[in-house]
């Protein structure tokens, strides 16, 4: 992760950095949630989280559904939800609608909106 801390911020490293998680996430997901634990807050955190979180539902969507259900409500939350919905829906669209009734307001809008 020193690597992408060294790019500047943009589009690149948010990339970077977005596929390397997801690529730790799909190989071992408790690697990556330790890797996460160890950035600082920001942009490249939060790509990180964003690559997390497809890496899992790529993977367990389950698993990863769990995962986000646990962040707090907000924008990562929709976001990381959005995500775990993309990839459920490829698999088991019934359980994925059936998650994603369980939010509320803007989180259950985007995540619904997603299964659609």
């Amino acid at each position: 992760m020193a690597y992408a801390q060294d790019l500047p911020p943009g589009s690149q490293q948010k990339s970077f950095v977005e596929t390397s998680a997801r690529q730790w996430a799909e190989r071992g997901p408790a690697a990556a949630q330790a890797i996460l634990q160890n950035l600082p807050e920001g942009e490249a955190k939060q790509s990180f989280v964003q690559g997390l979180v497809s890496g899992m539902a790529q993977n367990d969507p389950m698993m990863a559904a769990s995962y986000v259900a646990n962040f707090p409500a907000g924008e990562a939350q929709n976001s990381a939800a959005s995500s775990v919905i993309s990839q459920w829906t490829l698999t088991d669209p019934a359980a994925a609608s059936q998650w994603a009734a369980g939010f509320k307001g803007e989180a259950r809008e985007r995540a619904l909106d997603t299964v659609i």
